[in-house]
Formats: structure tokens, sequence, C-alpha cells
């Protein structure tokens, strides 16, 4: 009687004891040999990953900036073109009279 008791009270006490934590294991078990060095596949993935966002930081923030070439500010038109008050140098085209009264005809045409 008392040693179905033991038995008993063995089978409770191996259940309450504290059991060693499984080994992790890790998603992957490939190691790649670079360089001499060993390394798991996140570890290249984060190199590889690593690698093209220095590349990219690089190629936006780096190089020389070459300057737009600016429009040469040509004399204004004598002749032809109609040249519209918001243009830059409308007043020296304004000044020959001959201009002025084609400027007219032009405002005239559009009403």
């Amino acid at each position: 009687m008392f040693a179905a008791a033991r038995q008993g009270l063995g089978r409770v006490a191996q259940a309450a004891r504290p059991r060693a934590a499984p080994q992790r294991r890790h998603m992957s078990a490939d190691v790649y040999v670079i360089g001499g060095k060993e390394f798991s596949t996140e570890q290249v993935v984060g190199m590889v990953f690593g690698f093209y966002c220095v590349l990219g930081f690089l190629g936006t923030r780096g190089g020389s900036k070459k300057e737009a070439p600016k429009a040469a500010e040509s004399a204004p038109a004598a002749g032809g073109s109609v040249v519209s008050m918001l243009d830059d140098g409308f007043e020296a085209w304004a000044a020959s009279p001959a201009n002025m009264k084609k400027w007219e005809d032009s405002i005239a045409e559009m009403k």
C-alpha cells in the first residue's frame, strides 16, 4: 500500500520538477563562409541590405552638382512676336511705339 503511494508521489514530484528549457532552433542552418568567417543567412541578408542602403544614400547625396544653364536674356524682340506684360524686359520692349501698337492690336484680337 505504501509502495503504491510512494510511486504516485514520485510521479507528482517528477511532474512538479522544473524542466530544462528546450534549446532555441534558428530559422536556418545555412552557414556561409565569407573572407574566412562564418555568417548565418540572417547576417548575410542584413549585410546585403545595409550595403544597398549605403549605396542609395551615397547616390542621393554625393556627386557633383551641375548648374542648369540659364536662359540667356535676349534683347527685346523688335519685330514679329508680342511680349507678355509678365515677361522680363516688357518695359524695354514696350518703349518702342511700334511694339506698343502690336501689343494693343493683340489685346484687341483677344476680345
